[in-house]
Protein backbone atom coordinates (compact mmCIF):
# COMPACT_ATOMS: atom_id res chain seq x y z
CA UNK A 1 0.00 0.00 0.00
CA UNK A 2 2.76 2.32 0.57
CA UNK A 3 4.00 2.06 -3.04
CA UNK A 4 0.59 3.05 -4.55
CA UNK A 5 0.61 6.52 -2.26
CA UNK A 6 4.17 6.93 -3.22
CA UNK A 7 3.56 6.57 -7.39
CA UNK A 8 0.16 8.84 -6.61
CA UNK A 9 2.39 11.15 -5.56
CA UNK A 10 4.93 10.90 -8.68
CA UNK A 11 1.90 11.29 -10.92
CA UNK A 12 0.56 14.44 -9.45
CA UNK A 13 3.13 16.46 -11.28
CA UNK A 14 3.92 15.48 -14.77
CA UNK A 15 7.48 16.42 -16.52
CA UNK A 16 5.50 18.00 -18.79
CA UNK A 17 3.21 19.92 -16.41
CA UNK A 18 6.20 20.94 -14.52
CA UNK A 19 8.16 21.83 -18.01
CA UNK A 20 5.54 24.30 -18.22
CA UNK A 21 4.70 25.55 -14.64
CA UNK A 22 8.70 26.07 -13.62
CA UNK A 23 9.68 28.97 -16.23
CA UNK A 24 7.14 30.83 -14.81
CA UNK A 25 7.79 30.65 -10.82
CA UNK A 26 8.89 33.50 -10.00
CA UNK A 27 12.89 33.49 -8.25
CA UNK A 28 13.47 32.36 -4.78
CA UNK A 29 15.44 35.48 -2.53
CA UNK A 30 19.04 34.76 -2.10
CA UNK A 31 19.51 33.40 1.49
CA UNK A 32 21.72 34.88 4.16
CA UNK A 33 25.03 34.35 4.21
CA UNK A 34 25.14 34.29 8.49
CA UNK A 35 22.21 32.24 9.86
CA UNK A 36 20.70 30.64 6.21
CA UNK A 37 18.18 28.62 7.91
CA UNK A 38 17.09 25.57 6.78
CA UNK A 39 17.33 24.61 3.06
CA UNK A 40 13.64 25.85 1.74
CA UNK A 41 11.43 23.18 0.27
CA UNK A 42 11.37 21.64 -3.53
CA UNK A 43 8.84 23.95 -5.65
CA UNK A 44 7.90 20.73 -7.35
CA UNK A 45 7.18 19.18 -4.50
CA UNK A 46 5.12 21.96 -3.12
CA UNK A 47 3.28 22.15 -6.55
CA UNK A 48 2.77 18.50 -5.66
CA UNK A 49 1.05 19.05 -2.56
CA UNK A 50 -0.89 21.98 -4.39
CA UNK A 51 -2.28 19.42 -7.08
CA UNK A 52 -3.05 16.84 -3.91
CA UNK A 53 -4.86 19.19 -2.27
CA UNK A 54 -7.09 19.43 -4.81
CA UNK A 55 -7.73 16.11 -6.05
CA UNK A 56 -8.21 14.90 -3.01
CA UNK A 57 -10.12 17.52 -1.50
CA UNK A 58 -8.04 18.00 2.21
CA UNK A 59 -7.21 20.50 4.09
CA UNK A 60 -3.61 21.75 4.33
CA UNK A 61 -2.72 20.45 7.61
CA UNK A 62 -3.80 16.44 6.36
CA UNK A 63 -1.20 16.67 3.02
CA UNK A 64 1.33 13.78 3.92
CA UNK A 65 4.84 15.56 3.74
CA UNK A 66 6.38 12.25 3.49
CA UNK A 67 4.62 11.38 0.53
CA UNK A 68 4.50 14.95 -1.23
CA UNK A 69 8.08 16.39 -0.36
CA UNK A 70 7.05 18.86 2.04
CA UNK A 71 4.24 19.82 4.47
CA UNK A 72 0.88 21.53 3.97
CA UNK A 73 2.09 24.42 5.39
CA UNK A 74 4.78 25.14 2.58
CA UNK A 75 2.62 24.11 -0.11
CA UNK A 76 0.07 26.72 0.86
CA UNK A 77 2.53 29.79 1.58
CA UNK A 78 4.29 28.39 -2.14
CA UNK A 79 0.40 28.45 -3.60
CA UNK A 80 -0.14 31.98 -2.07
CA UNK A 81 2.92 33.57 -3.25
CA UNK A 82 3.04 32.13 -6.64
CA UNK A 83 -0.82 33.86 -6.77
CA UNK A 84 0.68 36.84 -5.96
CA UNK A 85 3.23 36.88 -8.35
CA UNK A 86 0.73 36.38 -10.87
CA UNK A 87 1.73 32.30 -11.74
CA UNK A 88 -1.84 30.80 -12.30
CA UNK A 89 -3.00 33.18 -15.08
CA UNK A 90 -0.01 33.08 -17.20
CA UNK A 91 -0.08 29.26 -17.21
CA UNK A 92 -3.52 29.29 -18.37
CA UNK A 93 -2.70 31.83 -21.15
CA UNK A 94 -0.21 28.76 -22.00
CA UNK A 95 -2.22 26.16 -21.87
CA UNK A 96 -5.52 28.10 -24.09
CA UNK A 97 -2.33 28.46 -26.52
CA UNK A 98 -1.34 25.12 -26.95
CA UNK A 99 -4.96 23.75 -27.30
CA UNK A 100 -5.63 26.67 -30.03
CA UNK A 101 -2.03 25.59 -32.40
CA UNK A 102 -3.56 22.18 -31.58
CA UNK A 103 -6.95 22.77 -32.39
CA UNK A 104 -8.74 21.00 -29.62
CA UNK A 105 -10.15 23.92 -27.96
CA UNK A 106 -14.20 23.14 -28.51
CA UNK A 107 -15.38 26.51 -28.13
CA UNK A 108 -18.36 25.05 -29.53
CA UNK A 109 -19.24 23.36 -25.63
CA UNK A 110 -18.97 26.35 -23.64
CA UNK A 111 -20.22 28.66 -20.87
CA UNK A 112 -19.50 32.03 -19.87
CA UNK A 113 -19.14 33.15 -16.52
CA UNK A 114 -18.41 36.47 -15.51
CA UNK A 115 -18.50 36.18 -11.88
CA UNK A 116 -15.10 36.26 -11.34
CA UNK A 117 -14.22 39.58 -13.54
CA UNK A 118 -13.80 42.42 -11.79
CA UNK A 119 -16.60 45.23 -12.23
CA UNK A 120 -15.57 48.14 -14.10
CA UNK A 121 -16.92 51.27 -14.17
CA UNK A 122 -17.91 51.09 -10.18
CA UNK A 123 -20.42 48.65 -10.54
CA UNK A 124 -22.80 48.16 -7.68
CA UNK A 125 -21.60 46.52 -4.89
CA UNK A 126 -23.24 46.07 -1.18
CA UNK A 127 -21.19 48.60 0.07
CA UNK A 128 -22.54 51.21 -2.64
CA UNK A 129 -25.79 50.30 -3.13
CA UNK A 130 -28.03 53.13 -3.03
CA UNK A 131 -29.88 53.27 0.15
CA UNK A 132 -33.62 53.26 0.09
CA UNK A 133 -36.47 54.88 1.62
CA UNK A 134 -39.64 53.37 3.22
CA UNK A 135 -42.04 54.68 0.36
CA UNK A 136 -39.15 53.43 -2.46
CA UNK A 137 -39.59 49.88 -0.80
CA UNK A 138 -42.70 49.92 -0.54
CA UNK A 139 -43.25 48.70 3.09
CA UNK A 140 -45.07 51.42 5.29
CA UNK A 141 -43.35 52.90 8.70
CA UNK A 142 -43.86 50.78 11.42
CA UNK A 143 -45.11 53.66 14.19
CA UNK A 144 -43.16 53.76 17.25
CA UNK A 145 -39.74 52.50 15.91
CA UNK A 146 -37.87 49.00 14.86
CA UNK A 147 -39.96 47.17 18.04
CA UNK A 148 -43.28 47.55 16.74
CA UNK A 149 -44.83 49.13 20.09
CA UNK A 150 -46.49 52.56 19.47
CA UNK A 151 -45.40 55.44 21.52
CA UNK A 152 -48.39 55.11 24.29
CA UNK A 153 -47.75 51.74 24.64
CA UNK A 154 -44.14 52.12 25.62
CA UNK A 155 -44.52 54.67 27.94
CA UNK A 156 -47.31 52.77 29.72
CA UNK A 157 -45.06 49.87 29.94
CA UNK A 158 -42.00 51.66 31.83
CA UNK A 159 -44.57 53.19 34.29
CA UNK A 160 -45.14 50.38 35.89
CA UNK A 161 -43.24 49.22 39.00
CA UNK A 162 -41.79 45.93 39.20
CA UNK A 163 -44.47 45.03 41.62
CA UNK A 164 -46.90 44.77 39.50
CA UNK A 165 -49.95 47.36 38.75
CA UNK A 166 -51.81 47.07 42.02
CA UNK A 167 -48.72 48.05 43.66
CA UNK A 168 -49.27 51.88 44.86
CA UNK A 169 -47.19 53.67 43.85
CA UNK A 170 -44.91 55.87 46.24
CA UNK A 171 -43.07 59.00 44.92
CA UNK A 172 -40.45 61.11 47.19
Amino acid sequence: MGGRVLQVAVDLVPDDLWDRVAPLLPPRPPRRRRYPGRLPADDRAALRGIVYVLRTDVTWADVPTETIGCSGVTCWRRLRDWTEAGVWPRLHAILLAELRTADLLGIDDSAIDGSHVRALKGGLTPDRLPLRTARQSGRAKQPGGADGLRKHQRHKATSVSSAGPSAPQHRP
